[in-house]
């Protein structure tokens, strides 16, 4: 468990430092239609810009650019510092009225406008407005054709300036054309402090972080392993399912929003195409044979044959190329799904699910164009993880039911179903504890202890407590217990699978007479099923026949000898016939079976029986041994052997001791001669060689000879102690026990037993729980009259 415990709770944390960076980075994100919609958005972010406004365009034309100036200008005399990022690669030139206009505005305002000569090579289009909003599309805010994009402002209700638009600010210092310049580009909240110039605040701190809480695991957890286990998954199921409803709250709750930039961005790209599992969409405003190529093709046709819906969008390839093949069956397929467009996208995006990835990389065009072969134009955009701006971006891209047609239809959840994770109990309370005890083997003992204190402080009735009431009453019935569970049934209430009425007929099998408690009882349970019945016709037969009872009899005669409810469901036939023969024995003798006699006198035949039938596997051994000469290949060896089976010999004694005849005395008087142990053997054959005269025998190549003797030897003391023992009780006592004198109706039973007692067995194992305990009690009480029945008496 701890190594478990330590890998969960590595899991975990980098789980929680996960969604604590994702709620860092949540903000508000809204689609920017083209034309109009970004138009309106780039006027907006000038004129809030209060210190700086930031814009990455790869083309800018003079139209675009004339109308948006005179809000630079006044932005520019206010105070805010212009950031210009320009030209999508390194041999980028501004055309020469927009040139005119921009470096006429940074001769007029020096101090707050950065502008370079050198082109950015950036296919970026960004405008950041102080560290508060930002807008990031496809296409340059300043082109004749802006695409569509996405505005990110800071969360509702929140003052904290989003995360990502700090890393697009941290972007462009790396992308401008001039590092030292690049350091005047204002990146940290205190770079935008408002109420000091120049002051140097501490950083933020972003506020308290509001992990999910992990379990732990004490030092002590082995003093009780069930309970410290039950504790740790009751705890580790409400972690997992609150890291779960984290993670969905992700995806549900303020966008989390990221910039990506470069090899990051191409590679997220990949990613999300290859792990789209419902729904995915691919969208450029251009195509390139180097980019639709058949592995592409593939990979999309087998999303496709998993039931991924599969939309894509861009224009026809260049020059008239003709696609791959297998990217020319994607199409194909996609037409007839309804699912493909060949016109230009608004915009350059990846949507995956309930992700999407909106920015300047084309994943469908060719690599930027690059004329100086130098270092690649650098690539930007944004990865937004949440459903409903999945649903409204879809739409803005020309999607209208990204998540079905209806649009009323529920947003489907970002994690699949978890059966490890639900399958784990997150509610942990006493019942648990228990149910864990009897799952891990627990001894009876305790859990007997802890459910009584358990369902004593139990108020409710619920399945719980239901379910340990019955599971203490079965207990009791296969402890034969029966008094236990009649009085635990009464405390618990009449319940349908052990009723009290059914706990009082068993309790004469322990303790009678039971008297008019057993009538009555047995009354209630006379139109009951046929198990029940069984239980009372085992009462009654136990209260007539090991407690003298008329009572018994009474119940017998009256309430249980007619026929069942349901004559479909009889009960067991010969424990019925059993009934029958106990209340004809108990009508003529009107007394109990002198059991005890009984029993005491089948323990002796049993112990005789041990020791007779002891001796006779000994003889078969020991004349089985004697045919053994042949371990000896050497002639003395062989006449060594013979000779201890010679009168006068070792085994001749013990084959002596072995007759029926012989005495206890004899026995103890010859055992006394024998060897005991493999030691005594050897010490035994070396002095038979010596008085006849023989070779000794080599023991290390013999020894297991000489065990095999010590064996036998062994064998013949521990029969001679039982002899002697069964002869020495029956001589402190009164002398053997013997067969009580039995009626003739009792004789009957037992002779009844005999013939029925597989019978009456094999009716008790099919009776379901809990009735087969009585029933099984019983015939263990009963168990030494079949002997008698056997007898000639």
């Amino acid at each position: 468990m701890p190594a478990r415990h330590q890998e969960l709770s590595a899991l975990a944390g980098r789980v929680n430092e996960q969604l604590a960076e994702a709620r860092r980075a949540r903000c508000s994100v809204s689609p920017v239609a083209p034309g109009a919609g970004v138009g309106w958005v780039l006027t907006h972010l000038i004129e809030s810009a209060t210190q700086q406004l930031l814009m990455a365009l790869p083309h800018i034309t003079y139209e675009a650019l004339h109308r948006v100036l005179p809000s630079l200008e006044v932005a520019a005399k206010r105070g805010v510092t212009l950031v210009f990022l320009w030209g999508s690669h390194q041999s980028a030139q501004l055309e020469g009225k927009v040139a005119t206009a921009l470096y006429d505005l940074h001769a007029r305002f020096p101090g707050n406008v950065l502008l370079e000569e050198r082109s950015s090579s950036s296919s970026a289009s960004v405008v950041v407005c102080d560290n508060r909003s930002a807008y990031v599309g496809s296409r340059s805010v300043l082109a004749t054709n802006t695409g569509a994009g996405v505005l990110v402002e800071p969360a509702e209700g929140s003052d904290e300036p989003p995360d990502c638009i700090t890393e697009l600010l941290s972007w462009a210092r790396r992308t401008y054309p001039y590092w030292e310049a690049a350091s005047n580009i204002a990146l940290l909240p205190t770079d935008f402090d408002r109420r000091q110039r120049g002051v140097r605040l501490p950083p933020a701190t972003g506020g308290p972080r509001h992990d999910v809480p992990l379990p732990r695991l004490t030092e002590d957890w082995k003093d009780d392993e069930v309970e410290s286990r039950t504790k740790w998954s009751a705890g580790w199921g409400r972690a997992l399912r609150e890291l779960t409803d984290a993670v969905e709250g992700v995806y549900r709750g303020v966008p989390v929003v990221r910039a990506v930039w470069d090899g990051m961005y191409v590679d997220l790209v990949h990613t999300a195409v290859g792990g789209a599992t419902q729904r995915l969409a691919v969208t450029d405003d251009s195509a390139e044979t180097e980019a639709c190529t058949d592995a592409l093709g593939q990979q999309l046709l087998r999303l496709r044959d998993k039931n991924v819906t599969v939309h894509l969008q861009h224009p026809p390839l260049k020059d008239g190329h003709r696609p791959a093949k297998a990217y020319a069956d994607l199409l194909t397929l996609l037409s007839a799904d309804r699912t493909l467009r060949t016109t230009k996208a608004r915009a350059r995006a990846v949507l995956s699910d309930l992700e999407t990835i909106v920015g300047s990389y084309r994943p469908l065009g060719n690599r930027s164009i690059n004329p100086t072969r130098g270092q690649p134009p650098t690539e930007l955009g944004l990865h937004i993880m949440n459903s409903d701006f999945a649903a409204d971006f879809a739409r803005e891209l020309g999607i209208p039911d990204w998540f079905g047609a209806a649009a009323t239809a529920e947003l489907p959840a970002y994690l699949p179903p978890l059966p490890s994770v639900s399958s784990v109990p997150a509610d942990y309370d006493d019942w648990t504890l228990l149910d864990d005890r009897l799952n891990a083997d627990t001894p009876p003992e305790r859990l007997r202890r802890e459910a009584a204190v358990l369902l004593r402080r139990s108020q409710d009735d619920g399945e719980p407590r239901r379910t340990w009431g019955l599971w203490l009453l079965y207990d009791a019935w296969q402890r034969y217990a029966f008094m236990e569970a009649y009085l635990l049934a009464s405390l618990l209430g009449d319940g349908e699978k052990m009723p009290v009425d059914l706990a009082a007929v068993a309790v004469p099998l322990e303790h009678g007479p039971l008297g008019e408690q057993l009538y009555y009882s047995a009354l209630e349970l006379s139109d009951a099923g046929p198990e029940h019945r069984t239980v009372a016709v085992v009462g009654a037969v136990a209260e007539m026949l090991l407690h003298g009872g008329d009572v018994g009899l009474l119940v017998w005669e009256e309430v249980l000898s007619g026929p069942g409810p349901k004559a479909g469901d009889p009960s067991p036939s010969a424990w019925l016939r059993l009934a029958q023969q106990a209340a004809a024995c108990f009508r003529e003798t009107r007394a109990p079976v002198p059991l005890p006699d009984i029993n005491a006198w089948a323990d002796g035949q049993e112990r005789s029986a041990e020791v007779r039938l002891g001796w006779e596997r000994l003889v078969a051994d020991v004349r089985d041994f004697e045919r053994t000469d042949h371990r000896f290949k050497f002639l003395d060896g062989q006449r060594m052997h013979r000779a201890m089976f010679r009168p006068g010999g070792v085994f001749a004694g013990l084959l002596d001791m072995a007759k029926r005849e012989a005495t206890t005395g004899l026995r103890t008087r010859i055992a006394a001669e024998l060897p005991r142990t493999s030691l005594d053997a050897r010490v035994h054959m070396d002095q038979l060689a010596a008085d006849l005269g023989l070779q000794k025998v080599e023991w290390s190549h013999h020894l297991s000879y000489a065990r095999r003797i010590a064996q036998l030897m062994a064998e013949a003391h521990r029969l001679t102690r039982l002899a002697a023992a069964e002869d020495e009780r029956g001589t402190v006592g009164s002398g053997p026990a013997m067969l009580p004198r039995l009626e003739t109706a009792q004789l009957e039973l037992a002779r009844f037993l005999d013939r029925e007692w597989h019978n009456l067995l094999e009716e008790a194992d099919s009776l379901g729980r809990p009735a087969l305990y009585p029933a099984k009690a019983l015939l263990s009480e009963l168990a030494s009259m079949p002997v008698v029945g056997r007898e000639d008496v």
